[in-house]
């Protein structure tokens, strides 16, 4: 499963994708919306600008769960 954002900049990039199918977005957990992290990267198509948004998103998650067990 891939989303239409992310075909579109891979496609756009000349990356092969393969995929069982298409959904317009990524849901959130309560399906409420978009997922964050594909919301977060839909602010961009250059893969360096992808990939820092990326790692901060993972920093301020593991952040998170670091400061739930202090």
């Amino acid at each position: 499963m891939i989303s239409e954002p992310a075909i579109i900049l891979l496609k756009n990039r000349g990356i092969e994708v393969k995929y069982c199918k298409i959904i317009p977005f990524i849901e959130n957990r309560d399906k409420s919306g978009i997922w964050p992290l594909e919301n977060l990267c839909s602010r961009t198509d250059s893969f360096v600008e992808l990939f820092h948004l990326i790692e901060d998103f993972i920093i301020k998650i593991q952040n998170y769960i670091l400061n739930l067990l202090l």
